[in-house]
């Protein structure tokens, strides 16, 4: 039996709030970018739940992580090759209109969740994933997918 939609909570659209990490107690200004919106209703995705993170509203929070083996299997399958099947049918439940990717890390597994789920993504921090980077050019070393912010983010 296919699961319903989530019915929209005062007729607003959803928009997945993607970040690898949910949340880090530090991560404050997502919960407030979330509570200010006016027009959608915030669903918070993640590749793992923090624990000793934020509160989140447990009924619009997907992890591609659940937890045991098979959930850091889940989630080294997402961060390296962007499957992500359990977590983008239960993204599909809330009928998403828009991915919004926070940091720099998170803007290429943002779009692997925007392309499954067929809707557009944007990310505000960061840098764009190209569609093409030649990594080497006539021998030398051509552009790099990492700009200082997200290179930090890495250590």
């Amino acid at each position: 039996m296919a699961e319903q939609s989530q019915p929209a909570v005062g007729g607003r659209p959803s928009v997945v709030l993607y970040t690898h990490s949910l949340l880090e107690p530090s991560m404050t200004f997502i919960v407030s970018h979330a509570d200010a919106l006016c027009r959608y209703r915030p669903v918070f995705a993640g590749a793992h739940r923090v624990p000793g993170g934020l509160p989140l509203p447990e009924d619009r929070v997907v992890s591609v992580n659940r937890g045991g083996l098979l959930g850091r299997a889940e989630e080294f399958l997402f961060r390296r090759f962007g499957t992500a099947g359990r977590a983008v049918r239960d993204l599909q439940r809330f009928d998403p209109k828009l991915v919004h990717a926070h940091f720099g890390l998170s803007g290429p597994a943002g779009l692997a969740l925007a392309d499954a789920l067929g809707v557009p993504r944007f990310q505000d921090d960061g840098f764009e994933r190209p569609a093409r980077v030649p990594l080497i050019d006539a021998g030398r070393p051509a552009q790099r997918l990492v700009s200082p912010r997200s290179a930090r983010e890495f250590d």
